[in-house]
């Protein structure tokens, strides 16, 4: 089995973020979304010096693309939250390839998907570059890491009960 592409990015995105200033925060987010039910949900958690400072979560009625609207309506809603609270350096993790992809553009093949996510992320996401230092990196879904589950289970709660 071959690398992840993302994997050696990632490194080096990480190599040219500061995760130890002030001014840095690390986002995890993710995405839900019950069929059943028709609905989906967003949950991000914010972290410093590996210690939770803050998290949120929020239902979408009716999401057009399943729970990848719950996973980039994370990223906008963490990076927002993030600015507000004076962050200038924000590093986001987040388990949808398709969400680092858009924001980076370097991939043809997610651009094609990307049109069929709202204007309105990729509109947010350009203002945001204007506002602070964001890195995005991909991590795994799923794969025992602690802050990504907790947002996991925040998203998940509210489309389960």
């Amino acid at each position: 089995m071959g690398t992840n592409p993302f994997t050696t990015i990632n490194e080096q995105r990480l190599k040219n973020t500061n995760l130890t200033s002030k001014e840095n925060i690390s986002i995890y987010t993710d995405g839900s979304y019950s069929k059943e039910k028709k609905l989906g949900a967003y949950a991000f958690v914010a972290t410093k010096n590996n210690q939770v400072i803050h998290s949120e979560n929020g239902i979408l009625i009716n999401p057009e693309s399943w729970n990848i609207n719950g996973e980039l309506k994370a990223v906008t809603e963490g990076i927002t939250w993030a600015i507000k609270n004076n962050y200038k350096e924000i590093v986001i993790f987040t388990d949808l390839q398709m969400a680092a992809t858009i924001f980076y553009r370097n991939n043809p093949k997610a651009d094609m998907k990307a049109k069929q996510v709202s204007k309105d992320y990729k509109n947010k996401i350009e203002i945001f570059k204007t506002l602070a230092n964001i890195t995005v990196i991909w991590i795994k879904g799923h794969n025992n890491n602690y802050f990504n589950d907790i947002a996991d289970n925040l998203a998940n709660e509210l489309v389960t009960n």
